[in-house]
Parts: structure tokens; C-alpha cells; sequence
């Protein structure tokens, strides 16, 4: 989406540049996974809104929540993303709560 810029992180260490405009990014059919992404906001809703993502990746780890443009990849090397969970909270909620970035495993 145009208010979120991404970034995605390939198994061979390639990280694309940040793309938003709806561009997509991967590798369509050429079997190479993503290994890790950052997503963060636009400048004009970055005042009023934190941006919280979680990765899920196929080794059972879960990355997160991180925070407006930190690189969540797994501690597993070439570890392909499996899931990501977003949530865009108001700053005035999100404050009053500290983002754990630890890694843990799926349940």
C-alpha cells in the first residue's frame, strides 16, 4: 500500500530497496524464498501511528513485535518467512506499551 513502504530480505542476502506504490517484490517461480522484511510509514501518518509487525517463520520461531523499519528475520540462518502479522496502533495507545524483541517459539 502507498502509506506502507517494505522491504524484503531473499535467502541469498539480497535485500530489495524500500518499495511501496503497491510493488511487488519476491521471486514469482524461482523458488527462492524471503528470509526476513521491514515495513514502516509513510512520513505523512508516521507522527500519529506506530507500525508493529511479527514474523513467523517454517523453523517454529516467531520475530517480534518490531517497529518502524527494524529488519525481522529469523536467528535460524536461511530461515524462510512463513507468516507476518501487522497492526498499525495510534502513537498515544502504543506508547504506554514496550515492544518485546525477543525471539520465541511458536506454540
Amino acid at each position: 500500500s502507498t502509506l506502507f513502504p517494505y522491504t524484503t530480505l531473499f535467502r541469498s542476502g539480497y535485500q530489495t530497496p524500500w518499495l511501496s506504490d503497491q510493488v511487488l517484490c519476491g521471486s514469482r517461480g524461482r523458488g527462492m524464498g524471503l528470509t526476513g522484511f521491514a515495513i514502516r510509514l509513510k512520513p505523512q501518518i508516521s507522527g500519529r501511528y506506530d507500525c508493529i509487525y511479527t514474523g513467523k517463520f517454517v523453523s517454529g520461531s516467531t520475530v517480534g513485535p518490531l517497529t518502524d523499519g527494524e529488519l525481522c528475520r529469523s536467528n535460524v540462518p536461511d530461515d524462510p518467512l512463513e507468516a507476518v502479522e501487522l497492526q498499525v496502533v495510534e502513537r498515544s495507545v502504543s506508547q504506554s506499551k514496550a515492544p518485546d524483541q525477543e525471539t520465541h517459539p511458536l506454540t
